[in-house]
């Protein structure tokens, strides 16, 4: 199940990737493969298309195997569980994702935990 979760989070994060590349200008730069959909520029953010933004302020933090796991509050006071690649984001941090596909009822073998509902997305960068 992890490994296919993680293949799925890759695709997504590929094919959002190919979106931004299709309606950038030629003369932007695209990321080094290596690199290519786990953290989006601001410029590349602005050329995507029907998007879903999530502001939040993080309340906690879950580093496993790949993944942080983000609880985050919103500016209406929701709270939500995100899970993104690795990344050194930490409790306070302000931060926006772009969502990429949302789970309901969502087992981690890695956390042994089950989440009524979280979202998967790309760490949006400043």
């Amino acid at each position: 199940m992890k490994s296919f979760l993680k293949r799925l989070l890759t695709l997504m994060l590929l094919l959002s990737l190919v979106n931004c590349t299709n309606s950038c200008s030629s003369e932007k730069k695209v990321p080094p493969a290596g690199l290519a959909g786990s953290v989006l520029s601001k410029d590349q953010a602005a050329n995507k298309k029907e998007r879903n933004i999530i502001h939040g302020s993080i309340l906690e933090v879950i580093k496993k195997e790949g993944f942080s796991y983000l609880q985050i509050q919103t500016a209406t006071g929701e709270k939500e569980w995100i899970a993104i690649l690795a990344s050194s984001e930490a409790v306070g941090n302000s931060v926006r994702i772009e969502e990429q596909v949302v789970l309901t009822d969502f087992h981690s073998k890695s956390i042994n935990r089950t989440f009524p509902k979280i979202i998967f997305g790309v760490l949006l960068k400043d």
